[in-house]
């Protein structure tokens, strides 16, 4: 990514600011953005599993309902079929 002279952190002005050498300013510049990047990517990562934990809990109270609906005497016998459906299909799935 390229700094712009414009910047009021840029590497040329933290370097004059702390007089250390260009080569120490980049280098940390590199590890700075590598470690964000990780961090990001674990983000991402812990993010994805519990969106994948919280579909598989839908998924479970869908079913529940799905057999309450099924076992309850006012469900018409014809939609009780359907019901069925949808469960083996997420059971499928």
């Amino acid at each position: 990514m390229p700094y712009r002279s414009k910047d009021k952190y840029n590497p040329q002005s933290i370097k004059k600011t702390l007089n250390i050498p260009g080569n120490i300013v980049y280098r940390d510049i590199e590890f700075l953005t590598k470690k964000s990047k990780q961090y990001m990517y674990d983000l991402a990562k812990g993010l994805h599993i519990l969106a994948y934990q919280r579909a598989i809990e839908g998924i479970g109270l869908t079913l529940t309902e799905a057999w309450n609906k099924f076992n309850d005497p006012k469900v018409p016998e014809k939609q009780s079929y359907h019901i069925l459906d949808l469960q083996e299909n997420a059971m499928n799935q």
